[in-house]
């Protein structure tokens, strides 16, 4: 140890450092819990740092979930069968096609079910009561090339599925439908849940506003003149 002068000049043997040369003593503890501070004060900012930081990401991730999940105002959904089609009413006001209907049916067998086609158009299906008897209107922006000749219609059969089904030729149809001669043929045989299908070829016709556009009739009934009766009881 390095001796210290006392106030003689001599060199002092008690080895004491005098008190007014004395520094002040810090105690570890002191020091720990300013380092506590220090460090808690830092982890406060940083914190507060990542709250900024992602707080507008999770604003950002909440909108994108609210827009994926509520379908924008104008949403209409595509109806692919006519079973969805339980609309009783619909605005025609800004259809692409003049829409053909039936003033005869909404009278005797009430209000049809109304469906959205994909492509613009519009079907109304009226049905006979709780039978099997409906008849179908189909307005199109476009039609369908008619066959040459009437196609095979296939006779339902209660066998297993892998026998084929016995097919039949059958000659065309006509109607007077909208004062035109319509040509109508026997789709399918029908099966226990359905009446046979008719179908009239895809014909064009003009509304009395001028507007030209394409019809298909169809008919679920169980003879050829009930057919023949309904096919052509339509009218704008």
């Amino acid at each position: 140890m390095i001796s210290q002068l006392n106030r003689t000049g001599f060199p002092s043997t008690s080895g004491r450092i005098p008190l007014g040369e004395r520094k002040p003593f810090n105690h570890p503890s002191g020091e720990v819990a300013e380092q506590k501070e220090l460090a808690a004060a830092r982890l406060s900012r940083a914190r507060s740092g990542e709250m900024k930081f992602l707080f507008p990401i999770v604003l950002g991730c909440l909108a994108v979930s609210v827009s994926c999940s509520s379908p924008p105002p104008d949403f209409v959904p595509r109806l692919s069968s006519l079973d969805k089609g339980e609309s009783t009413t619909a605005d025609f006001a800004g259809s692409k096609v003049p829409v053909l209907r039936s003033e005869y049916f909404e009278k005797a067998w009430g209000a049809p079910q109304i469906q959205r086609l994909p492509d613009g158009g519009w079907r109304l299906r009226y049905r006979k009561g709780d039978t099997l008897n409906f008849v179908s209107v189909c307005s199109m922006p476009r039609g369908e090339r008619a066959p040459v000749v009437p196609p095979r219609w296939e006779e339902p059969t209660g066998g297993p599925q892998e026998s084929a089904a016995p097919t039949h030729t059958q000659p065309w149809r006509s109607s007077f439908i909208l004062n035109q001669p319509v040509r109508w043929y026997q789709a399918d045989g029908g099966s226990g849940a359905d009446f046979p299908k008719y179908r009239t070829v895809d014909f064009q016709a003009t509304a009395p506003d001028g507007r030209t556009g394409w019809y298909r009739i169809e008919v679920e009934a169980t003879r050829d003149v009930e057919v023949a009766d309904q096919i052509k009881r339509v009218n704008w």
